[in-house]
């Protein structure tokens, strides 16, 4: 108990300072009143919990921001207690380890990308086929001889496409990586045991997007949409929000929105037709963002666009919503390719999407109904 006071007195500090950061940040670069941006980040964190990155990133610091906006929207904070109402915090790994994840989906008929392998620094590992792979040379082996032309590794838990890398295969021992670095089976066996931070990986099919999608964009790289399901006391799975992410860059190997630096797109979808209502990108300075109609690469309209395979998505996930109860409520990223659609994650901590706040009223309303 004693060093819970000076933790909390670091934490204070550290919320004070990003205040002060971030509004010095925004202040300076739009420019607008420093004194008031302050004031602003000081009210939203005292009242509705929101630490300051996470106003700026939503651009609720701006003076200028929309007022509907500014009031609707919920801190991840505020949130995450309305999520910890609904699912029980123990299943997360279920979610959160993408090997356990894929495994579960394998064993209840759910689609997801093939998975070739499974790798472990500390324990032997696992590959569907049954091949043994305990020792690097086994490793190495595996990957020269099994893998195929293209795959995609991935950190078993990792956010944000950290540390995801796509690998083709240039020769029987050489292959070529996302940031056209060749690396020999071996060489790549030494990264999946030197990675820093990560210990286990995922190694699995690499994904192309429907051609649809790719007329839309210029791009093949895989472009997901993130549908929110949500399984209420009567065991009906409604679909909570919908929102479609778009690249810009063909070179950009995920995509996730992040601070904006990446470019990508991120697309309202109405749950109900699987069209695009709104599109936004992140401001240059990444303080919120702007509206926009016509996809910057190809000049197609955003707004209207038809996402293909819809319905089949969304039945997908709402068979996946059932399957992973007494888990109620999640976030799915949804693959849609010229051969259906497939799940590749599922969020137990999933994001709001901030320009659609609806869901929330949803979710207190049915727990309050649940508990009288």
């Amino acid at each position: 108990m004693g060093y819970q006071a000076p933790i909390r007195m670091v934490e204070k500090v550290k919320r004070h300072l990003d205040i002060l950061t971030y509004s010095w940040r925004l202040a300076r670069g739009r420019p607008q009143p420093l004194i008031p941006t302050v004031a602003r980040a000081l009210r939203l964190y005292r009242q509705r919990r929101f630490l300051a990155e996470e106003a700026f990133d939503l651009g609720l610091l701006r003076l200028d921001c929309d007022q509907e906006l500014l009031e609707g929207v919920v801190s991840r904070r505020r949130q995450a207690q309305i999520q910890r109402r609904i699912n029980p915090t123990s299943w997360a790994p279920l979610l959160s380890d993408k090997g356990v994840f894929y495994r579960f989906c394998g064993a209840v008929g759910l689609p997801t990308p093939e998975l070739y392998a499974i790798y472990f620094r500390k324990t032997p590992g696992y590959c569907p086929k049954g091949r043994p792979l305990y020792t690097s040379q086994q490793w190495v082996d595996f990957v020269a001889r099994e893998l195929p032309r293209e795959f995609i590794v991935k950190p078993c838990v990792g956010y944000g496409g950290s540390s995801v890398v796509a690998f083709e295969r240039m020769s029987p021992d050489e292959f070529l990586d996302n940031h056209r670095e060749k690396l020999t089976a071996g060489q790549m066996v030494d990264f999946l045991s030197s990675c820093p931070g990560v210990e286990n990986f995922v190694i699995q099919e690499r994904l192309r997007s429907h051609r649809a999608l790719c007329e839309l964009t210029g791009s093949s790289n895989l472009q997901t949409a993130r549908i929110t399901t949500y399984v209420d006391r009567h065991m009906q799975c409604r679909l909570l929000f919908s929102f479609l992410k778009l690249m810009t860059r063909d070179e950009t190997l995920v995509d996730n929105i992040g601070s904006g630096r990446s470019g990508n797109l991120l697309n309202e979808v109405c749950a109900e037709t699987g069209t695009i209502v709104a599109s936004y990108v992140k401001t240059h300075d990444g303080s919120g963002d702007r509206p926009i109609s016509l996809h910057p690469v190809t000049n197609q309209p955003l707004t209207g666009f038809q996402i293909p395979c819809w319905d089949e998505a969304c039945g997908l996930v709402r068979r996946a919503a059932h399957a992973l109860l007494p888990v109620r409520a999640v976030g799915w990223d949804v693959a849609f390719t010229d051969n259906g659609v497939k799940i590749l994650e599922g969020n137990i901590w999933w994001d709001r999407f901030s320009h659609d706040n609806d869901y929330v009223p949803t979710l207190l309303d049915d727990l309050n109904a649940s508990t009288t």
